[in-house]
């Protein structure tokens, strides 16, 4: 696999940037290749969905003003095949089903790093899948 297939880009939503910048370094200490972006709200989100290209969106629950329906209309938008994960101080199953119900690919507990870091794994795996298989659907096309 070429470097930058290993390499997730990874937008970061949260009011927080100390919060995201944790998430970082917890992802990058398990030997993972981190590129990782931070926005506070939506107007944040989309002029960097714009201007850059992402793997994966996590997307905190606990946003006053933004929702995760916006968050994936604003995805939808972009025209890219990008995952959305969601991270809640509280989860149970309202929760997961509300926000799986939005757009998100899974519910992730926010003070659960090693969980986050198994999704995040996940969700970087399947959307690289998808990308290359339609890399070699085009091909096959031609």
């Amino acid at each position: 696999m070429k470097t930058e297939e290993k390499l997730i880009r990874l937008l970061i939503v949260d009011e927080d940037p100390h919060k995201a910048e944790k998430m970082t370094s917890s992802l990058r200490a398990t030997g993972m290749q981190v590129r990782a972006e931070f926005a506070e709200d939506d107007e944040d989100m989309a002029e960097l969905l714009a201007n850059k290209t992402f793997d994966l969106v996590v997307f905190s629950l606990d946003l006053p003003d933004f929702e995760i329906a916006r968050a994936q209309q604003l995805l939808d938008a972009c025209g890219e095949h990008i995952g959305l994960i969601a991270l809640a101080q509280s989860v149970d199953t309202d929760v997961i089903t509300e926000t799986i119900s939005a757009g998100a690919r899974d519910v992730v507990d926010s003070a659960s790093t090693r969980h986050l870091i198994q999704v995040i794994e996940r969700e970087a795996r399947a959307v690289s899948d998808w990308r290359r298989a339609r890399r070699l659907e085009a091909q096959f096309q031609e």
